[in-house]
């Protein structure tokens, strides 16, 4: 009983050291190193303060080397769940790596746009929303559709949401056709690093495109890693190419 006691102390000295002085008020996620108290909402106040500077940082930014009179504005909303693969939730001020990639991602496939139907995004804003755990991605979308009215209620053209919620796959999209919202999931930092085929896939449906699976080379068939939109992609796409340029 010694031993056991002794166990114990030596166990929660480490702990209450850290400041952890309730062990039940704690869950720890395996798919990320931190540990999120649910007594205390101060690593959400600090990554909202993180996407404030984030904001400031690339509201207004350009996302394409020659861009055209087609501009169509993202505004563009991330959980915490995102920035857990890279950085620490308590720290609003450390890493940035999650931002760079979520841009470089965002950018390789704007770029894709702008070539092929001159389409080019820009950032009207980028903003923190809080997503729910324990919801298959569908549900997931049914929260935001409730919180941002479909999209309705934002500023900008296209409202672009990214979760890093756990799912039955590690990634996937889920967007209202010709609408103006989309919803984006990864858990997964290898699949973070590289998801502009997602993003690029995601998009396609607000400008018409729908979903194949019969092997055809297009960034719409699921089963493919292409990036390149065939001609019934763009037969559905051309048409819409400019439904947010004529914006009262």
């Amino acid at each position: 009983m010694k031993k056991i006691l002794s166990r114990i102390l030596s166990l929660s000295l480490p702990l209450t050291l850290l400041g952890i002085t309730s062990l039940t008020t704690y869950k720890y996620h395996k798919n990320y190193d931190i540990y999120e108290s649910k007594n205390s909402f101060s690593y959400k106040e600090n990554f909202k303060k993180e996407m404030e500077l984030f904001n400031d940082k690339v509201q207004g930014k350009i996302l394409a080397r020659t861009p055209t009179d087609n501009i169509v504005t993202l505004e563009v909303l991330v959980d915490d769940e995102v920035k857990s693969f890279y950085d620490d939730f308590y720290n609003p001020l450390d890493g940035e790596e999650w931002q760079d990639k979520l841009l470089k991602n965002l950018t390789q496939a704007s770029e894709r746009f702008n070539k092929e139907f001159g389409i080019t995004f820009k950032i009207g804003k980028v903003d923190y929303w809080d997503s729910t755990e324990d919801l298959y991605i569908s549900q997931l979308m049914e929260v935001l559709e409730k919180k941002t009215f479909r999209g309705l209620n934002s500023k900008e053209d296209i409202v672009l949401a990214f979760t890093g919620q756990r799912d039955r796959t590690p990634y996937g999209g889920i967007t209202n056709y010709l609408g103006k919202l989309s919803l984006l999931r990864t858990y997964e930092e290898t699949i973070f690093n590289e998801f502009d085929h997602l993003i690029q896939h995601e998009l396609s449906h607000l400008f018409g495109a729908m979903d194949t699976s019969n092997g055809r080379d297009s960034v719409m068939d699921y089963r493919s890693n292409s990036t390149k939109w065939d001609r019934y992609d763009k037969m559905l796409m051309l048409p819409n190419k400019d439904r947010f340029k004529n914006k009262p």
